[in-house]
């Protein structure tokens, strides 16, 4: 049986983030690191082709090594790996800013971190100010992306959350840094037919440590999603000093490159916003379309078709 997306999987439906794309100077530590201390398990290892490389509009990385994780739990949803030799080493201002993952234990797994000398928790696990349902902690990566890994414990009122099946388990929220939250907000509903689920103002406590703020500070965010699900968290950046500029071959920073999504196509995103459209055979795709779409912060999103 080949592996990948699977249409008829509930975590492949459209406006779901099924995979994240790394980038990292440091392949085979940051493979390393997500298998034994995440426990994510490889699935194909390999070079970026030409076409895909020219397809996510960084050609010079053709030959790139590449590689797919997958939880231990089988759900196909990925973690897609790219070295990158010149990746730069902070955060962009807008941008893909952390990633949401359901753990089965996270006060187990907060003791594994700290052992561990690739993964940084911000603070101990504690539990959510609005909500006793979710019970969190934040960590740094092997390559600085940001990481929320969720202990679940039930549903909310109004969305349904993933209870972990292994001990790390799926990604499940893709988190976005916005300039401006509510034309972003806009953006993203019409691309994903998304709807915006939940809008709050909250002390965030990872955006105040990232941005070297008072921990109190209080911050804007709204969720987006479709039914009873969440996709999409979209933060107000706490401030610009310079207006967001698009990725180029020669800004890559390390950490998340690119968030995919499945989308029934890229009927309602604006042209301008189409970078490129390629269907492709192999692994994870399977024949799917894929559709690069640059975003309002410059960040790259990738909408997967998996319509017939």
């Amino acid at each position: 049986m080949k592996f990948g997306f699977d249409e008829n999987h509930i975590l492949n439906k459209p406006r779901r983030p099924v995979m994240a794309t790394i980038a990292t100077a440091r392949f085979d530590d940051t493979l390393a690191a997500y298998q034994e201390v995440l426990g994510y398990e490889l699935v194909e290892k390999g070079q970026l082709c030409g076409v895909m490389a020219a397809h996510w509009g960084v050609p010079r990385l053709t030959g790139a090594r590449l590689a797919l994780l997958r939880p231990q739990s089988g759900a196909p949803v990925f973690f897609r790996f790219v070295e990158v030799a010149n990746a730069k080493g902070s955060i962009p201002a807008c941008g893909w800013f952390a990633l949401e993952i359901c753990v089965k234990d996270v006060e187990a797994l907060y003791k594994r971190l700290v052992k561990s000398d690739v993964f940084t928790p911000f603070a101990p696990p504690t539990p959510l100010a609005f909500t006793d349902r979710v019970y969190p902690m934040q960590c740094t990566g092997p390559e600085g992306e940001i990481l929320y890994l969720n202990e679940v414990r039930g549903s909310l009122p109004d969305i349904d959350l993933p209870i972990a099946n292994s001990d790390v388990d799926h990604l499940f929220i893709a988190i976005l840094s916005a300039a401006d939250m509510e034309q972003t907000n806009e953006f993203y509903c019409a691309a994903l037919d998304m709807r915006v689920n939940e809008r709050h103002e909250i002390a965030y406590k990872t955006i105040n440590r990232v941005h070297g703020l008072p921990l109190e500070t209080r911050h804007s965010l709204s969720t987006l999603g479709g039914p009873r699900h969440v996709g999409l968290e979209i933060d107000q950046y706490p401030g610009l000093a310079n207006p967001p500029r698009p990725m180029t071959e020669d800004s890559i920073t390390k950490g998340i490159f690119m968030v995919s999504f499945v989308s029934m196509g890229a009927q309602n995103v604006p042209e301008k916003h189409v970078a490129s459209t390629e269907i492709f055979a192999q692994a994870p795709y399977n024949g799917a379309k894929s559709v690069i779409m640059i975003g309002p912060a410059g960040e790259r999103a990738e909408l997967i078709d998996l319509s017939p």
